[in-house]
């Protein structure tokens, strides 16, 4: 499919920076949804806002500023991306004086739809009232107004029931003093977040239903639920369900799981087999062929001889059978210390030592983690565990549903909305309302979605209809843009996933849609973007993070290692890594003094770490560094270095106080 781009092939000039191919092509690409995969410090707010001044100012025929759809994360970053986009519409009326379209567009830009999704939804719905069947002056809860609401109506709620003794009450308090301890808190917890999941879920009766399918009984009939992933569907629906009532406790459990539990429990098992084979490979690797550890890499051969047999078992679909070999497997001794070994010069008898702890610390986690957790329980073991355990989640789901009933109640009754409200009306409308979701399609030209890796399926559903995903026979107009290695906002149930799952969809050779990758980082040095890379590498997978971390999405330097030209002495990267949980003989009585003296002399163990707040411990760390760097170079004076933190706000004072505190001069910035 030919790619429409504007009548000007050059690279486009804004704020002296040239762009690079794939950034230009982010700007100028139309007539196909688009995703751009951004990494960090690769231009992408300057693409967006770019890209909106292309469509404005340079594509013929040129969209009017106000029939773009711009959707950003926060109201502080709608307002930057309105400056932004003004800017490059003045810096081309600067080369275009009089041009009389460009003097409209800015005269329109304060008034064109650059928003949070939320205050778009509040705006159609605003105007579309009747067809949402919302107040036409409903008032919107902010997030702490609705979080008092919801623990309000959750404490009246745990109340009638503690003290109530119909059917429901009393299932609730045997599940209250089986989870719960006897407390309200923990279930209620469970219940409030159950609650927000739903609401972030595009059909959540539609997930109630697929889940009290999947086995168990309610206290009034029906069946239970399990922990569907949302990551299987767009709905967070399982595909995969069963029709039978699942048996009482009183009746004999199931000969097998059905398959979604079958398939869950093996793929549980196998991927803990895999993160064990590699670590196992990993160490085999580092002392191969060194002389010192050559017993240790027997015995790590042996071990990984086993597991690959078990991996291959359990491949083959014979789960009980693997189970069973691993939890029968003896783990033999570890070779100790022979005299031969304890006759080795001191660096290859460090490196005995070395190789030996992480062997001893792998097959810690064989017997700990795999041998008795993953593999303790036969199907039939689990099959009885989800016919124990389904009456309660049953129990939950009711809970669940009657909350909702109770909170929305309790809006109503305010004439309010939340924000989860907020977005279930506005796609409610549109499905609802063809000629609404029509309208809003011919309105908007384009629709461009800042930070795409932070939405939910929810929010993903009202731009699908806003967009003309929605609409047949038209060239597609959604471009969005974000990077799932920078999603933080999974605590507000965002879904990275979507993300993912669009990026994967695009990679096919038939895709309809464009992937864009911007790599080069114009943030960072080459040394440090080097680091990053190799560190990243080794910890971010499609497991861990929704993406490989490899050539596609490592960063590149986009910034020579001196701006003027220079050569560099890069200075060595160092990553300092603390532990979280430590051990108790740590916490010994001693003095922050002591501490300090410890940290002088280099001793590793600090004895208040248990009792310290994590920056202290940091603050420990970084001293003995900053110390150790002015003795190695006195040249180096305190004021050569700087601490740069995340989030300085509530940290910077209490770092400050203890650097002072073991004698380094420090003066912190606060704002």
């Amino acid at each position: 499919m030919p790619v429409a781009a504007s009548r000007d092939s050059k690279p486009i000039l804004m704020n002296a920076m040239n762009w690079t191919t794939d950034q230009n092509d982010a700007i100028r690409i139309i007539d196909r949804n688009v995703l751009v995969s951004a990494g960090a410090g690769s231009g992408k707010t300057a693409v967006l806002a770019e890209r909106c001044a292309h469509l404005v100012a340079d594509l013929k025929p040129a969209c009017r500023v106000d029939r773009l759809l711009v959707v950003t994360f926060t109201d502080a970053a709608a307002a930057e991306m309105r400056v932004r986009i003004a800017a490059a519409l003045r810096q081309r009326l600067e080369r275009k004086a009089g041009d009389r379209w460009l003097r409209e567009q800015l005269a329109l830009i304060d008034a064109a739809p650059i928003s949070t999704l939320h205050a778009f939804c509040r705006r159609t719905l605003a105007r579309h009232f009747a067809a949402a069947g919302v107040e036409p002056g409903f008032t919107l809860l902010d997030a702490h107004e609705a979080a008092l609401l919801r623990d309000e109506t959750a404490a009246r709620l745990f109340e009638e029931l503690s003290q109530g003794d119909d059917e429901l009450c009393r299932a609730y308090d045997e599940l209250r003093h089986v989870y719960g301890s006897g407390s309200d808190a923990r279930i209620q917890e469970v219940v409030l977040e159950l609650h927000a999941f739903l609401e972030s879920q595009p059909d959540p009766a539609a997930w109630i239903t697929a889940a009290r399918t999947m086995g168990g009984t309610g206290v009034q009939g029906g069946t239970g639920v399990s922990p569907v992933p949302v990551a299987q569907g767009g709905t967070g629906v399982s595909p995969v369900s069963t029709s039978s009532r699942a048996p009482s406790r009183n009746q004999p459990p199931p000969a097998a799981l059905n398959e979604y539990w079958r398939a869950l429990r093996a793929d549980m098992l196998a991927e803990s087999l895999r993160d064990h084979i590699e670590s196992a490979e990993e160490i085999s690797r580092d002392f191969d062929g060194v002389r010192g550890p050559e017993p240790l890499v027997a015995y790590l051969r042996e071990h990984l001889n086993a597991a690959r047999a078990w991996l291959d078992t359990l491949t083959k679909g014979a789960v009980d059978d693997a189970c069973r070999a691993i939890a029968e497997f003896q783990v033999p001794r570890l070779p100790a210390r022979s005299k031969k070994v304890q006759a080795l010069p001191e660096e290859e008898l460090a490196r005995f030592d070395a190789a030996q702890q992480a062997v001893r610390d792998l097959r810690t986690s064989f017997q700990d983690g795999i041998q008795r957790i993953d593999a303790r329980f036969s199907e039939a073991d689990w099959a009885e565990g989800l016919n124990r355990v389904a009456p309660h989640v049953g129990v939950i789901l009711q809970l669940v549903e009657t909350f909702a009933r109770r909170y929305a109640g309790a809006k109503r009754s305010m004439g309010a909305l939340d924000f989860s409200d907020l977005e279930r009306a506005m796609l409610r409308l549109l499905r609802e309302s063809p000629a609404v979701a029509a309208a809003l399609r011919d309105r908007y030209e384009h629709v461009l979605v800042d930070e795409y890796q932070d939405i939910n399926p929810v929010q993903a559903e009202i731009l699908r209809h806003v967009s003309r995903e929605a609409g047949a026979n038209r060239p597609g107009n959604l471009f969005c843009v974000g990077d799932v290695k920078q999603s933080i906002y999974r605590f507000r149930l965002a879904e990275p996933d979507l993300f993912v799952r669009r990026r994967r969809d695009y990679e096919k050779p038939d895709a309809t849609g464009r992937l864009i990758h911007l790599r080069e980082n114009f943030r960072s040095r080459p040394a440090v973007l080097t680091a990053i890379n190799r560190i990243m590498s080794r910890l971010m997978t499609d497991d861990l993070g929704g993406v490989t971390y490899d050539d596609r999405v490592a960063l590149r330097a986009g910034l020579p290692d001196d701006p003027k030209g220079g050569p560099v002495d890069a200075a060595p990267i160092e990553l300092h890594l603390l532990e979280t949980d430590l051990p108790s003989d740590e916490a010994a009585d001693a003095s922050l003094d002591e501490a300090a003296d410890a940290s002088d002399a280099g001793d590793d163990t600090q004895p208040e770490a248990l009792e310290w707040e994590r920056i202290e411990r940091e603050a420990i760390v970084i001293a003995r560094r900053m110390r150790a760097m002015k003795h190695e170079d006195p040249a180096i004076a305190w004021r050569d270095m700087v601490i740069l933190m995340r989030s300085p706000a509530g940290r910077a004072p209490l770092l400050a106080r203890m650097l002072a505190r073991l004698g380094v001069p420090v003066f912190a910035e606060r704002s």
